[in-house]
């Protein structure tokens, strides 16, 4: 991300609301502002249609910059970023098609309440839709920093550094016992 940057855009960046904090980290460096926007697509391209953004990134790990939308892996600009910026390191655990009473049960003391304000229309949103799965989708979300100056962590296995994070959290939420489930559906 550092060296895209690096092509001076004026614009502002923007992270999606479920991103790691990567974004973040790289507009405040660059003095650049930044956006969070709720999940979905749509929310970057009115952002970018109206000339306030020029790169946004999203938790699949895609890319859209305002000359171009593709998808992009380079390992040696993600080495470069990480060396420059440090690693956000993030996994997601998903239970899918739970009983829909279940996630009720599961209650954090602390969590974010989000709401967006779209800066271009002012159109609003508070409750966000579903994703299309059946039943109803637990998501555990988990991301800790490696700074650059972490070498010898810098490009370990992201399941692998943030292990000791996820049982913490899984132990914290007892997701096992509200879902009857030893392993999340999917791990990404």
């Amino acid at each position: 991300m550092h060296s895209l940057l690096k092509a001076a855009w004026d614009s502002r960046l923007c992270p999606l609301y479920a991103t790691a904090c990567a974004v973040d980290r790289v507009a405040k460096a660059n003095g650049k502002p930044c956006f969070e926007v709720p999940t979905g697509w749509k929310y970057f391209g009115n952002l970018m249609d109206a000339g306030k953004l020029s790169l946004c990134g999203e938790e699949s790990l895609e890319l859209a910059q305002t000359t171009f939308v593709r998808r992009t892996g380079s390992g040696q600009i993600v080495t470069e970023h990480w060396k420059k910026y440090g690693r956000n390191v993030f996994t997601r655990y998903d239970y899918e098609n739970v009983d829909a009473s279940q996630p009720t049960r599961v209650v954090v003391a602390n969590a974010d309440n989000y709401e967006y304000v779209d800066p271009v229309d002012q159109s609003w949103l508070k409750i966000r839709a579903g994703t299309g799965s059946a039943g109803a989708t637990i998501r555990l979300y988990v991301e800790s920093v490696v700074e650059a100056s972490d070498t010898t962590r810098l490009l370990e296995d992201a399941q692998t550094l943030l292990k000791p994070l996820v049982l913490v959290a899984l132990n914290i939420c007892k997701l096992e016992q509200f879902t009857g489930r030893t392993q999340p559906t999917v791990i990404t």
